[in-house]
């Protein structure tokens, strides 16, 4: 048994609510709170796994006559075994800071408004950052490694750089059923999330990881109502609009030594550059989602029948068929932009459900 590293942490949790009139109808609150990871059982898991085994990668000139193609003799690449990973004894444990403020009112029976802000920052997630290889300026090519006794090897150190991610978000929400035949809810979150990697595996590269993050959805519309025509007829219809988070929002190029697309050329951002221009900012930010479903429920049985209940379901998803790009192709491919996945199309579903 040998210890790597050990980990304490505190995680406080404070809060409030304040009934401001007395009434129960006009309510301030705020909270704040910490979440830990003083275990990360995936670390173990992925360091007895990376030592287990060994990979080589050789690599052979394409350019060259077929004839005349051989392999390299010694490897360009050497990931796993003994020695190839390692945990970093100065880790510091990760942790969730947010902090939550707002108001509620009642301002009709049994409905009510709100708005709250929060503000959410992560930081010292465990990371595996490769810590042998020496790149180049343009941080494209391996120049030399650390450690001279492993040559042409990955060696992954699991470490908890500070690397924060930081969310605020505002929501507007109105939600209540104002009569027994009908309820609905409404609400707008506008929100930004960023990222800044303080250590990466390519620290040439490091100037690229930082900036708005793939979940910076910025808006989210959602709106909901549900009315009974009669008393066993219920009717619903929920819309949807979203924006969509920068997932496809930088140009992924070829590198020889990881033998794979890992390069980052532009920095993730809101504008449009040039995407080999290392001070200009590309993404390829897919359009907004909008959808709207539709459901209908009828119980064939009334509510009185000796609890039992016969219920009819019919479901329709995506009433008007939008087919919004949700995935499209970020490596630097000839088909570089194309749409990979659309928004899935209109679906219809018919369900029946008894309860007794």
């Amino acid at each position: 048994f040998e210890r790597i590293s050990r980990l304490y942490g505190v995680a406080p949790r404070l809060g409030f609510t304040a009934d401001v009139t007395r009434d129960g109808r006009n309510i301030l609150f705020g909270y704040y709170g910490r979440a830990t990871e003083p275990i990360s059982l995936g670390v173990a898991a992925d360091y007895a796994q990376v030592e287990a085994g060994q990979t080589r990668t050789y690599h052979i000139d394409p350019n060259s006559p077929a004839a005349d193609r051989q392999w390299e003799m010694e490897p360009r690449t050497i990931t796993g075994g003994k020695g190839a990973v390692r945990v970093d004894p100065n880790a510091k444990i990760p942790r969730a800071d947010e902090i939550t403020v707002g108001a509620r009112r009642e301002f009709m029976p049994n409905t009510v408004t709100s708005a709250e802000y929060t503000w959410k920052r992560m930081s010292y997630d465990w990371d595996d950052i490769e810590i042998n290889r020496i790149w180049d300026p343009s941080g494209t090519r391996v120049v030399d490694y650390a450690d001279p006794n492993f040559r042409n090897r990955s060696v992954i150190m699991y470490k908890t750089p500070e690397s924060p991610k930081t969310y605020q978000g505002v929501v507007l929400r109105s939600e209540g059923s104002p009569s027994p035949k009908w309820e609905y809810h409404a609400s707008h979150t506008l929100s930004w999330a960023t990222y800044k990697m303080t250590e990466t595996s390519n620290p040439r590269l490091r100037r690229f990881d930082q900036g708005w993050s793939t979940f910076d959805l910025r808006h989210y519309l959602r709106l909901y109502g549900a009315y009974y025509i009669i008393p066993n007829l219920n009717v619903g219809a929920m819309f949807m609009y979203r924006s969509q988070g920068g997932d496809t929002q930088t140009r992924w190029y070829y590198n020889a030594t990881s033998n794979g697309r890992v390069n980052q050329r532009t920095p993730a951002g809101t504008t449009t550059a040039s995407p080999n221009d290392p001070t200009g900012i590309a993404e390829l930010r897919p359009p907004a989602l909008t959808q709207l479903d539709l459901a209908v429920r009828y119980n064939v049985f009334p509510k009185t029948t000796k609890g039992q209940r016969l219920t009819v379901m019919l479901d329709v998803f995506n009433v008007f068929n939008t087919r919004t790009v949700t995935e499209i192709q970020n490596l630097d491919l000839a088909d570089f932009g194309a749409v990979n996945v659309r928004q899935r199309p209109l679906r219809l579903q018919v369900g029946l459900n008894y309860s007794y």
